[in-house]
């Protein structure tokens, strides 16, 4: 698996992870928000403060497990970060081929 690959999967394990805690809000439009900001960031370079906390990720804070909810985004968003950063050069092109069709909640040029 390439670098970008590995990236890719990364993401898929965080949407996976968002899906399982749906009941605390994380599959919901807000938190996958954050998520792209938080890649789009990453990518370019831009101050980046990973979201550590059920109200940073915008989840239903009433749900009694919206923190450990939030614990898992953060720890496979920090995964997907890991990820990205450690594409390989070489493979610039397709990951931010990538990026560009995955995040459309934000522009990916803004943070350049």
């Amino acid at each position: 698996m390439n670098s970008v690959e590995a990236f890719k999967q990364s993401v898929r394990d965080w949407e996976n992870v968002s899906h399982k805690w749906a009941k605390c809000g994380a599959a919901d439009s807000e938190p996958d928000g954050v998520f792209q900001v938080s890649l789009a960031k990453a990518f370019s370079g831009y101050p980046l403060k990973i979201p550590n906390n059920a109200e940073a990720w915008d989840l239903y804070c009433s749900q009694p497990e919206a923190e450990k909810a939030a614990s898992d985004l953060t720890a496979a968003l920090s995964q997907c970060i890991d990820k990205l950063k450690a594409v390989n050069l070489a493979d610039y092109r397709e990951l931010k081929s990538f990026l560009e069709g995955y995040i459309w909640r934000t522009d990916l040029d803004y943070y350049n």
